[in-house]
C-alpha cells in the first residue's frame, strides 16, 4: 500500500463510483491512483509539496473525493469541463487556494498538471502519476 501523503482523503463509500467516473469521463486511472482511491485516507499525509517543471513550488491540501454526498470529483470535473472549458483535465487534488492538481488525459500516459483557477494557467508537474508521487516532499523542520 502507498503511504499516505495529503491532509484529507475521504474513505470511499462505494467502489463502483470509480468505474462510474471512469466510464462517464472516459478515463483510465493509473494503478497507484486507484490504490489510493480505494484505500481511502483518514490521517494526514507526510508530504505535501511538489515542484512544477517551471520551478514553482505547489502545496497539496486535499484529495478530491469520489463520494457523491460531498463536492465530489464528479462535480469538480463537470465544472472544469463545462464551465471552464478544459475537457482534458481530471482533477484529483486541490491546494488551499482553490487550484487543482489534474490528470491531463490528452497525453498518454496522463501527465500531471497544476491548474490555477484565477488565470487558467496550467503548469506541468510530472510525466505520470508515479513520477508525481515520487517527487512529493516536505520542507525540513527546524528544531
Amino acid at each position: 500500500m502507498i503511504k499516505t501523503l495529503w491532509t484529507e482523503f475521504n474513505v470511499l463509500k462505494d467502489v463502483t463510483l470509480l468505474e462510474k467516473f471512469s466510464k462517464q469521463f472516459r478515463v483510465t486511472f493509473p494503478t497507484k491512483y486507484l490504490e489510493l482511491a480505494k484505500a481511502g485516507i483518514e490521517e494526514p499525509f507526510e508530504k505535501q509539496l511538489v515542484m512544477t517543471k517551471k520551478g514553482n513550488e505547489r502545496v497539496i491540501d486535499n484529495f478530491v473525493s469520489f463520494n457523491e454526498d460531498t463536492y465530489s470529483i464528479f462535480d469538480v470535473t463537470d465544472w472544469i469541463h463545462d464551465d471552464v472549458g478544459f475537457a482534458n483535465l481530471i482533477p484529483f487534488a486541490s491546494d488551499p487556494f482553490g487550484n487543482y492538481f489534474c490528470f491531463d488525459k490528452s497525453t498518454n500516459p496522463m501527465k500531471i498538471v497544476w491548474w490555477f483557477h484565477e488565470t487558467d494557467d496550467i503548469e506541468e508537474i510530472s510525466d505520470d502519476f508515479d513520477q508525481f508521487i515520487a517527487s512529493l516532499y516536505n520542507l525540513p523542520h527546524n528544531s
